[in-house]
């Protein structure tokens, strides 16, 4: 069961732009940074 994370659609976008800058992805705690990356990343 993958959980629907609104930043995804938000990743996706900076994938597509050309100019690549550098992804800086910043939040509390335990709100799921690293789960939404690795799937980015798949």
């Amino acid at each position: 069961m993958d959980l629907k994370r609104d930043i995804y659609q938000e990743l996706l976008a900076w994938k597509r732009r050309s100019n690549h800058k550098i992804l800086e992805l910043e939040g509390a705690r335990q709100v799921g940074k690293t789960y939404i990356l690795e799937k980015f990343a798949r």
